[in-house]
């Protein structure tokens, strides 16, 4: 069962992480609201210090809503972080 609680959640980010993720493959998603699940990934990376992860969902995100200030100021904080 895909959990969009769990996926937003922040006492377990592990789990958090894997709920992202399982939405991503399965909910059959496409567009903003993919691109959203794929910043919510990153967000949670960045927060385990995973960050080379980070930028790849970041990037994603960006490739799939190109206009989404938020992602572009995200993706800049990923690039800092990943010392990019």
């Amino acid at each position: 069962m895909l959990d969009t609680n769990l996926c937003q959640s922040s006492a377990n980010l592990e789990k958090a992480l894997r709920a992202c993720r399982e939405i991503i493959r399965y909910a059959g998603l496409s567009g903003v609201k993919l691109a959203a699940y794929h910043n919510r990934c990153a967000e949670i990376l960045l927060q385990l210090g995973r960050n080379a992860e980070a930028l790849a969902d970041m990037e994603k995100a960006m490739e799939l809503d190109p206009v989404n200030r938020k992602y572009e100021s995200n993706l800049a904080l990923v690039k800092a972080r990943a010392g990019r």
